[in-house]
C-alpha cells in the first residue's frame, strides 16, 4: 500500500478572498491504497453527493474541476500525488 495526497490547485486566495495570478496548492486528503486510480476512487466516494453535483470528473487523467466555487471565473482542479 502505498499514500496519495489529495492536492487543489486554485488561483483563488481563501486569505484575501480574492483570485490572484499565481495558483497556489493546498493538500486536501491523503489516502493510502494500491495505486493512484483507486486513490482517486477512495476520494470521490467520501465526497458528499451534493459536491459531486458541482464536478467535472475526468477518470482518465485522475483530475476534477470544480467550476465557479467559491467565486465566479475560478476553476479548482483537484488532483492525486504519490507521497516519496
Amino acid at each position: 500500500m502505498k499514500s496519495f495526497l489529495i492536492v487543489e490547485r486554485s488561483h483563488y486566495d481563501r486569505e484575501t478572498l480574492s483570485i490572484t495570478t499565481e495558483a497556489k496548492e493546498r493538500v486536501l486528503n491523503i489516502v493510502v491504497a494500491k495505486s493512484r486510480k483507486e486513490a482517486f476512487q477512495k476520494w470521490l466516494k467520501q465526497q458528499p453527493r451534493r459536491e459531486i453535483k458541482n464536478f467535472h470528473i475526468d477518470n482518465r487523467s485522475l483530475h476534477v474541476k470544480r467550476v465557479n466555487y467559491p467565486v465566479t471565473n475560478n476553476v479548482i482542479h483537484v488532483f492525486v500525488k504519490k507521497v516519496d
